[in-house]
């Protein structure tokens, strides 16, 4: 899933977790940091 898709997604739904999980997954490939502050956003 491309990034524009994810915060669209994100975007979309801000209270739902779905969208966080799969840009948190995202970033685990590109900065750990940044998606361990992701995956604590929910």
């Amino acid at each position: 899933m491309a990034t524009e898709e994810l915060l669209k997604l994100i975007q979309e739904d801000p209270m739902g977790y779905e969208g966080y999980l799969a840009y948190a997954k995202y970033l685990e490939t590109i900065n750990l940091k940044q998606a361990y502050l992701t995956y604590n956003k929910n």
